[in-house]
């Protein structure tokens, strides 16, 4: 939630769309109900969910496009 804070509209929009509209109301209601919160707190949990990404990307859960691999045909 706080990762969200930082992020710009379209792009809690896009993250919120994903989930249903019950979980996406609860995050909503959770980032209003921090208040401000300060940017280096943002930006740590935001590398956080990036460090997670790329362990997952490495263990070949999931894939991330422009993580520079050969394109696939």
């Amino acid at each position: 939630v706080i990762a969200m804070k930082g992020a710009d509209q379209s792009l809690q929009d896009k993250l919120l769309g994903c989930m249903s509209t019950r979980a996406a109301a609860n995050i909503r209601d959770e980032m209003e109900a921090l208040g401000p919160v300060r940017l280096t707190e943002v930006q740590e949990a935001q590398k956080q969910i990036i460090n997670v990404a790329r362990k997952l990307s490495d263990d070949g859960t999931i894939v991330l496009a422009g993580r520079g691999g050969e394109e696939m045909v």
